[in-house]
């Protein structure tokens, strides 16, 4: 593994929910040279010093001068923010990790054995992944010395998903809420033109104008800054091994087999289908077939709700620009 010597080695995954953040992560996550750290800005107390640098991040006043905190801060090994699949990982025992994971989760006390066994020794590069992360995002490009990749999904793939886990309770509903005041802050034209059709909106279509919010943020921070990765799902889907590549290069890092043999797991055909089993449930697996997942919420959308979503999102500049760039 190769890393640039001018900057602290930290690189970060970031997409709204259920964009496919947390599969690219465990794609990422596959390379035994990197410390990979799910959501661990959403996880953080407010007394702790990663908590600290989002408020700074949020306000635009993070710095480089910061960094290295960070790093020390997020590269600590914590099963709060450590998630399986656990890879084979350079100078880091695997032996009864996945049992002291489930213990210390459950039993706050072992979470420091946990982070004496598995905190990396070395300085590898350090991958997070975080999702509704698009107000920080624009600080991190400002800086332009962290790796960004940004992660969009379909908009009706992305509402569908979100309904699921909404109606199941596997995910929140809280910024349904407040949307409102999230509009209203992000394009006040656009918040005058929905003013009088809020109050009735169904979840459906609440749902596509947060999407349209978050994804419109990020769209305009790249553009701004110049600088970020912007993929879409159904790209990462149709080729994930060459865009991994590509992110391996973004990020300073080779394309390691133990990544491409995970890859290859995943777009196994049912006859040699030797996946490993994931400790969570199916709604969060990443165990998916790319080519299957992809399009797989088009069988039970009805017409009346892509009308719905289409009528949301189809002037926003995210589809445009991901128009371009291909997999819708």
């Amino acid at each position: 593994m190769t890393l640039p010597t001018d900057r602290i080695p930290i690189a970060a995954i970031l997409g709204t929910g259920r964009s496919g953040t947390t599969w690219l992560g465990s794609i990422i996550n596959a390379h035994p040279q990197v410390a990979y750290r799910f959501e661990p800005f959403h996880r953080a107390t407010r007394d702790s010093g990663v908590y600290r640098h989002m408020k700074a991040m949020t306000a635009g006043e993070f710095t480089t001068r910061q960094i290295p905190d960070l790093y020390v801060q997020l590269v600590r090994a914590d099963p709060l923010t450590d998630k399986p699949p656990f890879f084979p990982k350079d100078g880091i025992p695997q032996k009864g990790m996945e049992l002291l994971w489930k213990g210390s989760r459950v039993f706050p006390p072992l979470r420091s054995l946990f982070a004496t066994l598995y905190t990396p020794r070395d300085k590898r590069l350090l991958v997070f992944k975080e999702v509704t992360f698009e107000d920080q995002m624009d600080n991190l490009l400002h800086l332009g010395t962290m790796p960004v990749v940004y992660l969009v999904r379909h908009p009706s793939a992305t509402v569908a998903s979100l309904l699921r886990g909404q109606s199941s309770g596997k995910m929140p509903r809280g910024r349904l809420t407040v949307v409102k005041s999230l509009l209203e802050k992000h394009d006040p034209e656009l918040a005058a033109r929905f003013a009088n059709s809020l109050d009735s909106m169904d979840d459906i279509q609440l749902n596509a104008l947060l999407w349209r919010i978050d994804t419109e943020k990020a769209i305009k921070a790249i553009s701004r800054h110049g600088r970020g990765y912007l993929l879409t799902y159904e790209q990462l889907c149709d080729d994930a091994h060459t865009h991994t590549q590509n992110i391996c290069t973004e990020f300073g890092i080779d394309y390691h087999p133990q990544m491409e043999r995970f890859l290859d797991q995943l777009y196994a055909g049912p006859e040699t289908d030797n996946r490993p089993h994931d400790v969570r449930d199916n709604y969060f697996t990443v165990f998916r077939d790319p080519r299957k997942t992809k399009e797989a919420w088009k069988k039970n959308w009805p017409a009346e709700n892509e009308r719905k979503v289409a009528a949301i999102v189809s002037d926003s500049i995210t589809m445009e620009q991901c128009a371009k760039i291909g997999g819708w």
